[in-house]
């Protein structure tokens, strides 16, 4: 969970050692920078407990910003030594918001399919109008050739030449701008 500035997030429940509901109790987490796990509270508790407990942003005073937008989470521990417990924030069904997540993915990978296949499709289409274009102008090429009176032969040779001219000039205009894309994409990284 992303808080303010200023803010930090707590746990505050039903036992002692998070406060019995009183925030002035409550243990504030850790944040760790770049982690999977953004937050973290390490604590001593009875091996055989039941509690209550939520998330709370608290200010630099210790003040209630946000509580966690969820009904109150139960924990139940038996005989434990030591565990990990993992939680998101408001989910009141992890395995729930996972599948949702799951989904979402899904659709994310779906709809970024579908637009490769557009772009695939219109880069199929841009090829057969390049296609089209370069034989209209190889045409035009001839025909004015012909008119200063060159041979249909030279005229011909002319043509394929400015025409080799042209697509090695326009395949080092596009490795350019890939070039240009790569060296804005590292510097986005960055």
């Amino acid at each position: 969970y992303i808080v303010g500035s200023g803010q930090t997030l707590a746990v505050c429940g039903s036992i002692t050692e998070f406060g019995e509901w009183d925030l002035r109790g409550a243990k504030k987490m850790t944040y760790l920078k770049g982690a999977n796990i953004n937050w973290r509270l390490e604590a001593s508790l009875p091996s055989n407990l039941y509690f209550e407990y939520k998330y709370a942003v608290l200010d630099e005073g210790g003040n209630i910003v946000k509580w966690e937008p969820r009904v109150n989470r139960e924990l139940q521990l038996m005989g434990t030594k030591g565990f990990r417990l993992i939680d998101e924030w408001g989910v009141e069904n992890l395995e729930e918001e996972l599948t949702r997540n799951d989904e979402a993915k899904r659709k994310q990978f779906e709809n970024e399919l579908e637009k490769i296949e557009e772009d695939q499709l219109d880069a199929k289409k841009l090829r057969e109008e390049k296609r089209v274009l370069k034989e209209l102008e190889m045409k035009r090429m001839e025909e004015e050739a012909r008119l200063k009176g060159a041979s249909a032969e030279d005229a011909k040779k002319n043509v394929e030449e400015e025409l080799r001219e042209k697509e090695k000039l326009e395949k080092q205009r596009m490795l350019e701008e890939e070039q240009q894309k790569r060296d804005e994409e590292r510097r986005k990284a960055l």
